[in-house]
């Protein structure tokens, strides 16, 4: 789940313990007037997904990605969905359920993904 840093202070109460927080770091972000602390980083709760053994490459709990250039408030930038999709160990034949369907971005990042790892075995 994708969040805004200040709603996390109303979704962690919830959050699962077995939950963890990432963080999607963007290395370029609108400035607000009368903001003085830039937004440039957005909470990410991530939960789900198989174990990653240690034959299996780590994931960082954090990746730096520039914002979506959709047009569409909210969008996910396809290195994004990528590093969700590595935090969750997806695998061929794991189906995504996008709640959120918006720009479609994010099932078009998993249609692409999954064909890269159907590709790799």
């Amino acid at each position: 789940m994708s969040l805004s840093t200040p709603s996390l202070w109303d979704i962690l109460p919830v959050t699962p313990r077995s939950a963890r927080i990432g963080a999607w770091v963007k290395p370029w972000s609108n400035f607000k007037p009368g903001v003085g602390l830039t937004y440039a980083w957005e909470p990410v709760i991530v939960s789900g997904g198989r174990k990653i053994t240690r034959s299996e490459p780590s994931v960082f709990d954090w990746v730096k990605a520039m914002p979506a250039q959709l047009g569409f408030h909210g969008a996910k930038p396809e290195e994004f969905s990528f590093w969700l999709f590595r935090a969750w160990n997806a695998k061929p034949g794991d189906e995504l359920v996008d709640l959120f369907t918006g720009s479609g971005a994010v099932g078009r990042a998993w249609d692409k993904f999954h064909g890269q790892l159907e590709m790799a075995i």
